[in-house]
Parts: structure tokens; C-alpha cells; sequence
């Protein structure tokens, strides 16, 4: 089962699928999964590694100048 959350509403439900409507409000196109804690860890990790490289880059640009 997956977690879902309606963005007008802000229900959160389990379901195999994702379904069109929200089953509390009605609301169509609404539904959107939740995503899991790893998930949101490995968008973190990803996001402070490219700042890092970010970061070197300047470093390296200062020096050529």
C-alpha cells in the first residue's frame, strides 16, 4: 500500500493506487503520493552534494582570477 495526501484537503489515506478523486473531499486531481522518509533523506543528500561541488567551483574560479 501507498501513502496519499489531497492537496485541497490535506486527507491522508493508504490505497494500492492512486485513485482520481479524493475519497474525503471529492476533489479530482488532488491526490498526490506522500513520499517516504528515505526518499526525502537521499533528495537532502543529493541537494547538499551539488551545493558542495557548487561551493569548489567557486573556490577554483577565485583562484584562476
Amino acid at each position: 500500500m501507498t501513502d496519499f495526501q489531497c492537496t485541497k484537503c490535506s486527507y491522508r489515506f493508504a490505497k494500492d493506487r492512486r485513485p482520481l478523486n479524493c475519497p474525503y473531499c471529492g476533489k479530482t486531481g488532488t491526490v498526490e503520493e506522500v513520499p517516504e522518509a528515505s526518499d526525502i533523506l537521499s533528495d537532502i543528500d543529493s541537494h547538499e552534494k551539488r551545493m558542495q561541488e557548487i561551493e569548489t567551483m567557486k573556490r577554483e574560479m577565485k583562484k584562476g582570477y
